[in-house]
Formats: C-alpha cells, structure tokens, sequence
C-alpha cells in the first residue's frame, strides 16, 4: 500500500489496510467473519444504479500468512487477478454501458423535454393566435354591430325629423323652398320644402332617400355652384332663406367617402 493512511491505488486494484483495533478494521473484521490475523483479502467490488455488491474472489488470514514471502503473495494475487480478468473484464464492460445507457437516457430525456417545451410553446402561440382572431372577430362584429345601430339611429332621427318638418301642398306658393338635388352619379332629385325648414332637414331628406333607394352614401355634402357655396356641418341650424336656398335652387350632394 501506500499513503499515510494504509490505503494506495495501483490500475484497477485499491489496497487498503487498517489496524483491528480501529472502527474501519473492526467493520471489515464483521464483514468477511475474520478468525485469524493477519488477514489479507483480494475483493471484486461490483456497484449498479441500486446497491453495491462485493465478490471474494481470495483470502489469506492467521499467523501462516507471516511465513509467506511477499514475492509468493504477489503471485497468489496476480493469479487469482489473471484467474478472474475476463469476469473483471465483463464487470467493467457492464460498468461502461451502464454509464453509456444512463448518459443515452439522460440524453433523450433532454431531448425529450426540448421537444415537449417546443410543443407547449407552438400550442401556446396556436391558442394566442386563436384567440386573437376571436377577439378581432369580435372586435369587428361588435363594430359593425355599433355601426349599425347608428345608422339605424340616424335613420329612425331623421325620418322623426323630416316628419317634423312637414312637405308644403302642392297648392301653397308662399314660403316654399323647391330643390334639386344632383346626386354623385347624376340622378336628379326635385324635392318641396317650407323655407323656414333648416339644413338638417334637406340632410334627413337625403338620408331617407339614400337608404329607401339601396344608395350606398352615409357621408355626404352640399354645395351650390351659384351662388358657389358649401354647406357644413356649422350650417345645419340655418333655414333654407337664411341660406339662400329659396325660394329654389340645385344643391351639388357629394360622397365624401368616394
């Protein structure tokens, strides 16, 4: 052996020595049921992923051993060595693969786990994309629907508008605003008003006519090419003879949104 500590390494083979009156040699002692000292054994350690299992493959103990020179001792442990070299052999190989086996599982496991995160993350990143369209699809029903309900909202102000306002007999000729209106695709449209009736009641006029006719026009202006004047949202209040409107005139509609 070598080292202070009676234990020495040589290849594969690890001696070991130890007083019998210490804890270590007291616990070999029990181990290998020693009857005689000195005792002098050549062990096959054998370890797996569970437990740790222990061959004697040869033991020499009592006070013969003494008479033994050491020349002959190292013959009996290299024999015995040689003896079980292919058992030894096939221990280590096993040993080998067991490492090789462990480090192929951890290998796979890992790859395994990559995959698994990878998979988790496209179904994540589907499900987002999923439901970011069911939100944009929501989004544009729920504006669509708005949409809706304020056209119908107009629609419904401005028939309650332009019932307000009324449309003069044909007899009356007083006090009366006749109007025509040149659409964005040519058609003309004669319409009689009270002169006193405002912007906003053209306008409603021209929101009812729009949508009993299928007129795809939601955003429109007015204009008068003579006297050249357009008519804004500031200028809905004002009355067809405050605006010059009467007692006739053409009115230019235009699609803004054209």
């Amino acid at each position: 052996s070598s080292g202070d500590d009676g234990s020495g390494s040589f290849g594969s083979v690890v001696c070991f020595g130890a007083s019998v009156h210490s804890a270590d040699g007291q616990k070999l002692r029990d181990l290998f049921g020693v009857n005689g000292f000195p005792f002098l054994a050549l062990v096959n350690i054998k370890s797996s992923d569970s437990n740790i299992t222990m061959d004697l493959l040869l033991r020499m103990e009592g006070s013969q051993v003494l008479t033994i020179p050491p020349g002959q001792i190292s013959t009996y442990l290299n024999t015995t060595i040689s003896r079980h070299a292919e058992t030894l052999a096939e221990e280590e190989a096993r040993r080998l693969q067991r490492e090789e086996d462990a480090r192929l599982r951890e290998e796979q496991n890992r790859e395994y786990q990559e995959a698994l995160l990878a998979d988790q993350m496209r179904e994540m990143e589907q499900r987002e994309a999923v439901e970011r369209e069911r939100r944009e699809q929501e989004e544009k029903e729920e504006a669509e629907r708005l949409k809706r309900v304020k056209e119908e909202s107009r629609l419904e102000d401005s028939k309650i508008l332009l019932e307000g306002a009324g449309e003069p007999p044909s007899s009356q000729k007083t006090g009366v605003a006749r109007l025509r209106f040149t659409l964005p695709n040519g058609k003309k449209v004669d319409r009689r008003f009270h002169s006193t009736s405002t912007i906003e009641v053209i306008r409603a006029f021209l929101v009812i006519y729009f949508n009993e006719q299928g007129i795809e026009i939601k955003n429109f202006g007015l204009s008068t090419n003579y006297p050249k004047k357009t008519f804004s949202e500031d200028d809905i209040k004002l009355t067809l003879e405050e605006s010059g409107l009467a007692p006739q005139s053409v009115i230019m509609v235009q699609d803004l949104d054209s």
